[in-house]
């Protein structure tokens, strides 16, 4: 064997009815060696998603989202985690470890993105919050996920991430970072990250302050929860 056909082309002819029909002489192949290191993957523990797409995951998250941002933590914390029980999907985990994250317990929420890493290998954002709960607990930073956020630069998709881990290691002047964002997510995140370097240098009221705002950044999409902004 040397693949396993995953899709099959599809051609949509034009019209007030577009129809579509398969292209038979174009399939899509899953090269065999992929479906060997997932099995590997499998077999060492890792989490993979099934597959199985759930039309319901948006309106389940925004459901979560208003109830967290009702102040009721825990109960959309529970909400999240008994929905990413009946299908496991990509959304679903991350939501997750963000409300384990907003709730306080890291444990839960290094699970949830070793998850997303496992599922994703390219999640970047995972690698930034693993990277973000060891600084907050003291943990050592010679982990994988921190070593590749931290070799990020102009030419990789984790060029932000690491910006952000740079600027929590203070590698980048805080004042500078808070004046050099260029969207409300950045905004969002760099916010935040400020807050928590703050908050270390025992400067509360600044931090409260950079946080605040953070949270109370323009959110871009409805049910998202990839941001401090997002999530809370």
């Amino acid at each position: 064997m040397i693949g396993i056909v995953s899709a099959v082309a599809m051609d949509f002819s034009q019209g007030l009815v577009p129809m579509a029909t398969p292209v038979w002489d174009i399939g899509l192949i899953l090269p065999i060696t992929g479906a060997v290191q997932l099995l590997r993957d499998l077999k060492a523990g890792q989490t993979k998603w099934n597959g199985v797409i759930d039309f319901s995951t948006e309106a389940s998250l925004a459901k979560i989202r208003e109830t967290a941002a009702q102040g009721r933590w825990v109960e959309a914390m529970a909400a999240v985690d008994e929905k990413l029980g009946r299908n496991p999907q990509p959304l679903m985990v991350t939501a997750s470890g963000m409300l384990h994250f907003c709730n306080g317990d890291a444990h839960g929420a290094r699970q949830r993105f070793l998850q997303s890493l496992s599922m994703d290998p390219e999640d970047y954002q995972a690698r930034l919050m693993l990277a973000l709960i060891d600084w907050l607990s003291g943990s050592p930073n010679g982990k994988p996920y921190y070593q590749d956020l931290a070799a990020a630069d102009w030419r990789s998709p984790a060029e932000f991430q690491g910006y952000l881990l740079q600027v929590l290691e203070g590698k980048v002047d805080l004042q500078a970072a808070l004046d050099a964002w260029t969207s409300s997510s950045e905004k969002s995140w760099i916010h935040y990250i400020g807050g928590l370097v703050r908050l270390r240098q025992a400067n509360a009221a600044e931090a409260e302050k950079l946080i605040e705002q953070a949270v109370l950044s323009p959110i871009p999409t409805a049910g998202n929860f990839t941001g401090p902004g997002q999530a809370g």
